[in-house]
């Protein structure tokens, strides 16, 4: 048997058959054995079994799939064998053996290699943009919530500015309203004063005439006199009422329900013998109020010259108010009354709003009702309601808007 140096390992020889030339066997395992020799003689060194496979050249694998080009794996397996006594590596039996699944499964590992670095630089560059992304959001959102504080703040300054504004322009209007009410009760004074003062001129000119002609007696002169001072009396105490009033004091105090009805009544009687509107009062006497009395005649005012303006639109005949008052639960409710057809349904919740008004703008603010709901409910912790009522009075059906102010005892 012929033997050569092993190209595996310079340490072994390699047994060449006859079939075998030398030249033969370095041509064929050059190939197959570059890169590898020195991990070869590494393993060998461990003297256990052992594999290896290489990458090599072969024009056959050009046409197969999953094959890269003309490349295929080589399989070198390593066998040793052992002295049965002593356990020595006498020789080793080597074998080469294609194999195109490693070659495969290698050039799929890199295809997925590839696949997962592109992958990675996909999902890094799409991080990179969401932190990115992120970063300017923030900043964005910070530079909004920077200018709605700002915001929100000039906000509260305008909204404290124009609710004051608001509350002066409406004192100014509620204000303006109670001189127009003052004026036309000015009239109405002047109206309701032509009697008394002709009574007191009557009485007056009577006494001097019956002083010249001789003929004033004791009695007659008393009589004029008391006659003449009932009438003074009551032209003061029109001056009283009126200037209480203008004046508007909002000294809270204890007062009866009928004392301010007649203080009330007693302001309008003019307008109401002009208007020829009859006023029916049946009130509990002895009701008693904590609140300004002022403040409820005005309220009274109000109520009387819608339900009058409302005559007058629908040219009611027969024009009727009606007070009434109960307690109910420990609340005083004042009812007031007309017959002038009452409020349309479509704004009757709406006539206690500011400026609300179903007359011409020449001829009303819309601030009368207004003015009356913000002196009961904020003024006297009170509320009033309005609806539409039907009712008989003397057989005879009518209908009208009833005004319902409740108050705390």
């Amino acid at each position: 048997v012929q033997y050569s140096v092993s190209l595996e390992d310079d340490d072994y020889m390699i047994s060449m058959p006859k079939s075998h030339t030398k030249d033969e066997y370095h041509a064929l395992l050059k190939t197959k054995l570059k890169g590898i020799k020195q991990i070869i003689k590494t393993d060998i060194a461990k003297k256990k079994p052992f594999a290896l496979y290489n990458i090599i050249d072969d024009d056959s694998n050009k046409n197969k799939p999953f094959i890269n080009n003309n490349k295929f794996a080589d399989v070198i397996s390593f066998l040793p064998i052992q002295n049965n006594i002593n356990g020595e590596t006498l020789a080793w039996i080597v074998s080469y053996e294609k194999d195109e699944f490693i070659e495969v499964t290698i050039n799929n590992t890199n295809y997925i290699r590839i696949i997962l670095f592109i992958g990675l630089l996909i999902l890094f560059y799409f991080i990179y943009k969401t932190l990115n992304q992120k970063q300017k959001l923030e900043h964005a959102v910070s530079l909004k919530t920077a200018e709605l504080k700002e915001l929100n703040e000039n906000l509260e300054q305008r909204i404290v500015f124009e609710v004051a504004k608001s509350k002066d322009i409406e004192a100014k209007l509620f204000q303006s309203d109670k001189m127009v009410s003052m004026g036309e009760m000015i009239g109405n004074i002047a109206h309701q004063w032509r009697q008394p003062l002709s009574a007191i001129s009557t009485g007056a000119t009577g006494i001097i005439a019956k002083k010249e002609y001789g003929i004033l007696t004791d009695n007659d002169l008393l009589a004029d006199c008391n006659n003449i001072n009932k009438h003074a009396q009551y032209l003061s105490q029109t001056i009283d009422d009126f200037r209480n009033y203008i004046k508007g004091d909002r000294d809270k105090r204890i007062f009866t329900l009928k004392s301010d009805l007649d203080s009330f009544l007693h302001l309008i009687e003019g307008s109401s013998k002009k208007e020829n509107i009859h006023i029916i009062v049946n009130i509990d006497e002895n009701i008693t109020i904590d609140g300004f009395p002022n403040e409820l005649v005005q309220c009274f005012i109000n109520i009387y010259n819608n339900a009058k303006d409302a005559f007058h639109e629908y040219d009611i005949e027969k024009k009727y108010i009606f007070i009434t008052s109960e307690i109910v639960r420990d609340k005083i409710k004042i009812h007031i009354k007309d017959n002038a057809g009452g409020i349309s349904d479509t704004v009757i919740s709406k006539i206690f709003e500011p400026y609300f008004t179903t007359k011409h703008k020449t001829q009303g603010t819309g601030l009368g009702l207004h003015m009356t709901y913000t002196l009961i409910v904020e003024g006297m912790d009170g509320n009033i309601e309005a609806h539409n009522r039907t009712y008989d009075y003397e057989q005879k059906i009518y209908t009208g808007a009833e005004f319902t102010i409740t108050l705390p005892q």
